[in-house]
Order: C-alpha cells, then structure tokens, then sequence
C-alpha cells in the first residue's frame, strides 16, 4: 500500500463507535422526549445500550481498547439495578434537565419522575385551596428539588438508595436513608402537603419557594 493510499486512514475503534451510538440513542430519545412530546421507552432503550456496551467489551477484550467503556456499562448496570431493587425509582423517565412550574393544584398531584438528570418542581404559582393535597416525585439518578409556599404546611417522606435528604433546615445522607418530616403545625394548618419522594442514586431536597 503505498504511502498516499495510507494517509490519514485510522482503524475504527470498537469502543468509540458504541459511545457514540449511545450518545446519539440517548440524544434523539431527550430529544423526542422533550420537543416532540413522543413517550420515549426508555426502560427498553437502557437494557439495549447496555447490550452494546457488553458487545463491545467482548470484541476488544484480548486488545483492550474498549475498556473507557467500563464505567458506561457500570452506570447502566446501576440504573438498571435500581429500577429493580427500588421498585419507585424510574428507569424510564427520561434524560436530561426537566422543570416543572405547575398553576393548578390538580397538576401538582400528578405523578412527576425522571430518570437521570435534574427534576425540578416549583409550586409557587400554585394557588392551594383550604384541605389537604399530596405528591409523588421520583427520580432514577441525580437531583430532585421541590419548592413549597409558606403558607401550605408540608409532610415530607423521602427514600434514598444512596446520597442526601434535606428538608427545610434538616439533613440525612447515607445508605437506604429513609425518613419522614413533618412541620409543626401540619395537623392544624388550614392548607397541607404531603410529599412523597424517592431518588436511587442523588438527592432530595424541599424547601421554601422565594
């Protein structure tokens, strides 16, 4: 071959084309999630990507090469553990970066989850009527923050597989960290809120609005 021919030709590299696969898999699911409003399966799409990932970690094992693709296959391997251990952390919520600005209380209590990335859930448009209301927010991997008005009294139950729960001025972190806050004047407060949250792998944090 000669020395034209060989110029600037390099060898696919097993590893990068299966990242970048999944990237683009990841990209145009966020991406029909999000814009297009199509309910992406995402618990379907995940046990795939991992798939490939183990495809590709076979066909390089005697050189190597695929190895940057280990941790890939251990977050995957994690999510998707967690969808099964914890039975209420989503594994099919979708990706990415997700604020949800509710005005009506009924679209408060709708179910809201995510499955890796930032869920934030502000309720300060929101305006409560006398009685008592609830929501659940879930989370796969990563961060879930609410915001509550001062004048809704709030009843929090938070599960963690791994990481923090914060409320208000409190704190627990650690392992399978359970707990349940509840504000002093919940049982006598005109407006009430209970909160029921779960995160696999992240944190939970309510808190004041403004």
């Amino acid at each position: 071959m000669s020395t034209h021919e060989s110029f600037g030709r390099t060898p696919a590299h097993p590893g990068r084309i299966v990242a970048g696969a999944l990237l683009m898999l990841v990209g145009i699911g966020w991406l029909l999630d999000e814009v297009a409003d199509v309910d992406v399966p995402w618990g379907a799409l995940l046990p795939v990507a991992l798939m490939l990932v183990g495809a590709a970690l076979l066909l390089t094992a005697r050189s190597g090469v695929g190895r940057g693709l280990i941790p890939i296959g251990i977050v995957l391997t994690i999510v998707l553990g967690l969808g099964t251990v914890l039975p209420g952390v989503p594994v099919s919520g979708g990706v990415g970066e997700r604020r949800v600005e509710p005005t009506t209380i009924a679209r408060v209590e709708d179910e809201h989850e995510l499955g890796i990335g930032s869920l934030r859930i502000d309720l300060s448009g929101v305006d409560f009527p006398e009685g008592a209301h609830s929501m659940d927010a879930s989370v796969g991997i990563g961060e879930l923050v609410i915001s509550v008005p001062s004048d809704v009294a709030i009843m929090a139950h938070g599960e963690v597989g791994a990481g923090n729960f914060v409320f208000l001025d409190d704190e627990r972190s650690g392992l399978g960290v359970e707990e349940t806050f509840t504000e002093d004047d919940y049982e006598n407060a005109e407006r009430t809120l209970r909160i029921d949250a779960s995160v696999g792998l992240g944190s939970i944090e309510v808190r004041r609005s403004g």
